[in-house]
């Protein structure tokens, strides 16, 4: 269960990116590269936790995610200049992510424009971020997803 978020979503087919996913992505970002905004407000703001946990696995979720949210931070803030694309328009060549073929509409890519190799891939599901994490698994790329 996410955490609750009014939004309203526009119709789309397999071509067609929901304005509203890719505007909650460039305001996660937003969020993340400004200091001043404190990470529990990006996780409350932004992010799908999963619901049920104990508090202890809660907590170090939480801890986990501070983690990955400070090493983005650093990241924005250190290249300075970025984009965010949707994943669907990357070449095939590029397009490394283990995930059925009918989320790659939800499914963006921060590339920053001084480092060719570096990108960051986002999941955004029912406008939240559902990951923004992705560990390697032989050739591919796996999301590590912050709810269901």
């Amino acid at each position: 269960m996410c955490i609750p978020f009014l939004t309203i979503n526009f119709a789309w087919n397999k071509n067609r990116i929901v304005p509203n996913d890719i505007n909650e992505v460039k305001s996660f970002l937003n969020d993340v590269s400004n200091s001043s905004v404190s990470f529990e407000n990006i996780i409350k703001k932004h992010l799908c936790i999963k619901a049920g946990m104990k508090d202890e696995e809660r907590n170090e979720k939480l801890k986990w995610t501070t983690f990955q949210l400070s090493a983005l931070r650093s990241e924005i803030q250190n290249d300075g200049q970025w984009e965010v694309v949707p994943y669907a328009s990357l070449p095939q060549e590029k397009q490394s992510i283990l995930i059925d073929e009918k989320e790659k509409p939800n499914i963006f890519v921060l590339q920053f424009k001084n480092k060719s190799q570096s990108s960051v891939f986002i999941w955004v599901s029912q406008g939240r971020i559902k990951s923004f994490t992705t560990i390697n698994k032989g050739n591919a790329k796996i999301f590590v997803s912050f709810c269901p």
